[in-house]
């Protein structure tokens, strides 16, 4: 339940963040397949293993994650997975997505 509370919340921040920009607010779906220019990797339907999870983990994981020093091997163990599953290309979050909001950030 905590999961979806949290995902109703990420729907209204962004419900939120395109009325504030002037946008109209959104909850249409996008046809199979996904445009991959707006995701980290392109979506495909895969069995769940521990690779094909790994890449939506290290989607999510912070740019510098905050842990422990005796953790750092789990979170290296995911970055590999996920490369692994990524066809042996890096994983960069929402690099492409976020890129434009992080430069605006850097200039205001």
């Amino acid at each position: 339940m905590e999961i979806a509370e949290q995902e109703m919340g990420h729907l209204a921040t962004i419900q939120n963040l395109l009325r504030a920009i002037g946008g109209p607010v959104n909850f249409e779906r996008e046809h199979f397949p996904f445009r991959t220019e707006f995701y980290p990797f392109p979506f495909t339907l895969q069995p769940v293993t521990k690779d094909s999870l790994a890449r939506y983990v290290a989607t999510e994981m912070p740019d510098r994650p905050d842990i422990p020093l005796t953790q750092r091997p789990v979170i290296d163990e995911i970055l590999v997975r996920a490369t692994r599953a990524n066809e042996f290309v890096r994983i960069t979050a929402w690099a492409p997505f976020t890129a434009g909001w992080r430069s605006c950030a850097r200039t205001s």
